[in-house]
């Protein structure tokens, strides 16, 4: 990733956790290194310098901030062992819901003993494991008291805890109060359990929607006025567990309603985790730099594999047709039972397509050209065999790194992949003929007569390039934006 001072120095302004990891910032003044979402405020600009290495900070003079920890950020480069094997670890613990005996399930997954696993915590946030995850239970409680309809047996078991009397007697301890004392009351008449999640303001909800609402899959989405509703599959455990979800915005209160599905009960914060993806609520507007409206969001995905096929399939050809052609693809989806008719599929998952043993041929009476099948045969594959993985254990260069290697998926489609897969902040979309139609709509390309097509796109290029380096680093906003001019 390339550097610029200043883009960098608005990334520690607003610290966006985006960037986490992907650069590092040392301080003249005091001779420390800092993570890019250090809590402490930012130092005058003059007195910064930027690496991309936590070693490169370090053979420069710098030292480490006891604070953020830049050691523990997540690595866009090779790090030490017990860093990655510590980051592992957190990321297991997450996943597996900080239930009980997690501690001893770890052993088993990484083959260490426990004592290690103790010793990794302290030495890195100076707290044993049993108390991070106890801390990380609690958080838990806490979202969802106040802002879930859940019964409280209900939250004890999603928080991780064995009954109701040990969630209790934890949480009077910590807060200091009861549970039932926090509960807000939540009224709904509707199936499904009911969170609130906030947002910061402006926010584009008409513009959000519509972009949806442009790519609905039949079968698998559906609008109702401006209520968003869709059937997700999420994998754990290595089982897929599928549901319905809807999402509403109440502008008023700068929040989202979601309702999911009793079904989703054992991936609760998983599926609250991708709406926020989705949906981008935790971006920060304030940041985006002057030119883009700071009401814009990046239109995220439920799945990497799932936002892969859409952008296989989208290839060169209109939204509508892309849309058509993924409607005819819901025929493969697994079925699932909803409230809402005409709501009755999951998207495909990868493992159905390596079932197919003419898998060129199905897809092909669906709509799907040789070529497009192929990539979304290897692109399941490196799925199916976790070459491929969104659950942070990959960075975005390893994971444009093995996009690139399946046949069919050129710069395009993996630039579409990372900005709405990852909700990557800074991808600008070149070659793609919306971004080429706002630019045109904007009037800041230079129009040349009498010259040969290659000539004409190369100062296209050439000018869209330079056009767009003033919005660094959040030049994913502006295709959003550019496909709406």
């Amino acid at each position: 990733m390339e550097l610029k001072h200043d883009w960098c120095y608005d990334i520690i302004q607003t610290k966006d956790k985006r960037y986490d990891g992907s650069f590092y910032t040392a301080v003249k003044s005091t001779g420390i290194y800092c993570r890019p979402i250090c809590k402490v405020p930012a130092p005058k600009s003059e007195n910064c310098e930027f690496f991309l290495t936590a070693e490169a900070c370090e053979d420069a003079g710098y030292r480490p901030c006891m604070r953020c920890r830049p050691e523990l950020a997540p690595k866009f480069s090779e790090f030490e062992q017990r860093e990655t094997l510590f980051h592992q670890i957190m990321i297991f613990f997450e996943k597996e819901n900080y239930k009980s005996a997690l501690v001893k399930d770890a052993e088993l997954e990484f083959g260490i003993t426990s004592r290690h696993i103790h010793r990794l915590f302290k030495e890195a946030i100076g707290v044993s494991p049993m108390q991070y995850i106890l801390t990380k239970r609690l958080h838990r409680t806490k979202l969802l008291l106040t802002d879930t309809n859940l019964k409280m047996s209900e939250i004890a078991e999603l928080s991780g805890f064995q009954s109701i009397s040990q969630f209790n007697a934890a949480f009077k301890k910590h807060y200091k109060i009861a549970p039932s004392q926090m509960r807000k009351k939540q009224k709904s008449t509707e199936d499904g359990f009911v969170v609130f999640l906030s947002y910061k303001p402006p926010y584009d909800v008409k513009s959000m929607l519509d972009f949806f609402r442009k790519r609905i899959i039949e079968g698998v989405e559906y609008f109702c006025g401006d209520v968003y509703y869709r059937v997700i599959a999420i994998q754990k455990d290595n089982t897929y567990h599928r549901g319905w979800i809807s999402v509403s915005f109440i502008e008023e209160k700068n929040q989202v309603k979601l309702t999911i599905d009793d079904q989703l009960k054992t991936v609760f914060f998983e599926v609250i985790e991708r709406v926020k993806r989705v949906f981008d609520l935790n971006h920060n507007p304030s940041v985006l730099p002057e030119g883009i409206h700071n009401g814009v969001r990046l239109p995220g995905a439920f799945s990497l594999f799932e936002i892969g096929v859409r952008g296989i399939i989208g290839q060169q050809i209109t939204v509508r047709a892309a849309q058509t052609i993924g409607g005819r693809l819901n025929v493969l989806g697994a079925e699932v039972m909803t409230p809402i008719e005409g709501l009755n599929k999951a998207f495909i998952e990868p493992e159905k397509i390596l079932e197919m043993t003419d898998y060129k041929r199905i897809l092909g009476e669906l709509g799907v050209i040789n070529s497009r099948a192929e990539a979304i045969y290897n692109l399941a594959k490196r799925i199916v065999n976790r070459e491929l993985k969104d659950d942070g254990t990959m960075n975005v260069h390893e994971i444009a790194h093995v996009l690139l290697s399946i046949k069919g998926i050129g710069p395009w489609t993996c630039d579409y992949i990372l900005m709405r897969g990852l909700n990557w902040p800074d991808i600008f979309l070149i070659s793609d003929i919306g971004v080429k139609h706002g630019l045109e709509a904007l009037n800041v390309m230079t129009t040349l007569n009498n010259e040969s097509k290659t000539e004409i796109k190369k100062h296209y290029t050439k000018e869209g390039l330079e056009y767009a380096e003033r919005f660094r680093p959040y030049r994913s906003y502006l295709n959003i934006q550019l496909w709406q001019e």
